[in-house]
């Protein structure tokens, strides 16, 4: 649990401080869903001493939940942004 609080946080950190720089939602999504993916990777290497042998399968569905959940995030935040605009 406490690994995909720190997965989707990273993310959505990531992509809006890339949004903020880009305005490109999906760039910013997908950077930081890669960057948050490959840290938990490094984290689990780290913490276990090797890599798991499910290692692509966690990966994978890493960078899908966290390109969503970050996707989500700038898309909304994009749509206040352009509301609050005259």
């Amino acid at each position: 649990m406490r690994s995909w609080v720190i997965v989707l946080a990273i993310s959505i950190i990531i992509a809006m401080v890339l949004y903020r720089s880009t305005h490109r939602p999906v760039v910013s999504a997908l950077l930081a869903a890669l960057v948050a993916a490959s840290a938990l990777q490094l984290l689990g290497r780290i913490e276990l001493g090797y890599f798991d042998e499910f290692w692509p399968i966690a990966a994978t569905l890493s960078f899908a939940a966290a390109f969503s959940v970050s996707l989500i995030f700038v898309l909304v935040w994009r749509g206040v942004e352009l509301s609050r605009k005259p």
